[in-house]
């Protein structure tokens, strides 16, 4: 997080739900969405049953492991930002 805070904006976070010990994926969506409202979260997790009952936006995509990679590539290809007209 401290890396997150003064670098510039990312185009994605992927994260998985349960971190173990201390704070989860969830929180660290939260604390992401704080700092940049517009930001995508991508979630890859085993551990669906940690979602605590959580209501994803438009902002969140959730992916239950295991999955392959043709499935990963098509979620995080829809969870990026749509590239603005006349951007390389």
């Amino acid at each position: 997080m401290q890396c997150l805070a003064i670098g510039p904006a990312p185009l994605l976070a992927v994260t998985d739900i349960d971190f173990g010990a201390g704070r989860n994926g969830l929180e660290f969506a939260d604390w992401l969405h704080e700092r940049w409202p517009e930001l995508n979260v991508f979630f890859a997790s085993g551990r669906l049953d940690r979602l605590n009952g959580r209501a994803f936006d438009p902002r969140e995509t959730c992916l239950g492991k295991p999955f392959s990679l043709a499935k990963l590539v098509e979620f995080v290809g829809r969870s990026l930002p749509l590239p603005m007209a006349g951007s390389p």
